[in-house]
């Protein structure tokens, strides 16, 4: 996955770094709600990287990779209230 900026002079993207998606074939990337966290589903290899995002950069650290039965489609969030 290439890992970009914008270039604040004429708006074009710049690429910073690239990092594998942990899998095959990344069908969805999702950044979480927070910031915090960008989930990959990988089509061919049926597993879900979660990896930790450093907001000021932008780069990625793999946390998690997960299995699954069934190629991974996407994903969603849901909001969560307290009282």
């Amino acid at each position: 996955m290439a890992i970009c900026k914008i270039d604040q002079t004429n708006g074009s993207l710049v690429e910073v770094n690239c990092v594998s998606s942990g899998g095959e074939r990344p069908r969805e990337f999702e950044i979480d709600p927070t910031g915090n966290y960008v989930l990959v589903a990988n089509m061919i290899s049926n597993n879900v990287c979660t990896f930790k995002m450093n907001r000021k950069t932008g780069y990625l650290t793999l946390t998690q990779n997960i299995k699954t039965d069934n190629s991974p489609q996407g994903f969603g969030f849901l909001e969560r209230k307290l009282n």
